[in-house]
């Protein structure tokens, strides 16, 4: 292959790298920011019916403070609009990036002209401009060059090695790393919603004064449900399963209408609108309901 589909293949390579990197970052804080919210929340409300010394009980409502002041302001400074904006970006560029990759070694329109180098290099300075204001992390050459197409594909290589292989080795894992996640969730949800119904079961069946402390464990462990709860629902576990699950559909019918006449010529073209349509769609779901933790990926989403 020629040198400017090298170097778009490298700047996809490095776009991915720096999408994983924001995403990690993204998701370790968020698991900071619950934690600090579920320590907060249980010295907050349980601190004073815990045993110990006077000293160590009468820091607990400082610790908790301190914990709920260092969750909110690393929500704000580290998980806030721009960071998230940051991530998207990358991941975009990415994909963008790699989707021209596919159809430029394909030589699939608008690059079946003889002049599919210089279409190839305009449009990838376009894509690059979208993300001028992310500092990009460093690749190196190894990395750059990593499963990059040395000679133009046929649809059969197509259908192997972009195709299925996105298929078997992302969306079906994804699939069931979300069905795991949403299963977790559940089991969690139901776990607290039991606790819950006990303590308030107990708390009402003292007599006045005596349930004190089990109101606040029961206010302790409601405050946690809806933390966990929206720290799960934040993650769209269930809407990429679904989401991820009608893009195999799609995808398996286009290759079983495959030999159907005049669908071959169309195959790489249309997989790759579906690949964007569904990348499109995660763009449009973040916007309107930012997730802490997006799953990193081998093809259509990054590695």
């Amino acid at each position: 292959m020629d040198d400017v589909a090298r170097y778009t293949w490298g700047q996809y390579r490095v776009w991915a790298a720096t999408s994983r990197a924001l995403k990690s970052r993204l998701t370790h804080w968020s698991v900071g920011v619950l934690t600090l919210t579920l320590v907060g929340t249980a010295l907050g409300t349980m601190g004073p019916f815990l045993p110990g010394p006077p000293a160590v009980r009468s820091a607990l409502p400082w610790i908790a403070a301190v914990a709920l002041g260092l969750a909110a302001y690393f929500t704000s400074q580290l998980l806030g609009d721009s960071a998230r904006e940051a991530w998207v970006k990358t991941r975009a560029m990415a994909e963008g990036l790699k989707s021209e990759c596919y159809l430029y070694v394909t030589r699939t329109a608008p690059f079946s002209g003889d002049d599919a180098a210089e279409v190839l290099g305009r449009r990838t300075e376009a894509l690059l401009g979208s993300v001028s204001s992310v500092l990009a992390v460093s690749v190196s050459g190894n990395d750059l060059s990593k499963g990059f197409p040395d000679a133009p594909w046929t649809v059969d290589d197509y259908v192997t090695r972009r195709v299925q292989e996105q298929i078997d080795s992302f969306y079906k894992v994804a699939i069931a790393r979300h069905q795991r996640a949403v299963r977790k969730g559940q089991v969690t949800a139901i776990a607290f919603g039991v606790a819950a119904v006990i303590l308030s079961a107990s708390a009402g069946g003292r007599p006045p004064g005596s349930g004190t402390w089990m109101a606040a464990l029961l206010g302790a462990v409601t405050t946690a449900a809806a933390a966990i709860a929206a720290w799960f629902q934040s993650g769209n576990h269930l809407q990429n399963a679904l989401s991820y699950q009608a893009v195999v559909a799609k995808l398996g019918l286009l290759l079983a209408q495959r030999h159907m006449p005049g669908r071959e010529a169309r195959l790489v073209a249309d997989a790759e609108s579906i690949f964007q349509a569904e990348h499109a769609a995660w763009l449009m779901q973040w916007h309107t309901h930012p997730p802490t933790d997006k799953p990193s990926a081998k093809g259509g989403h990054q590695p």
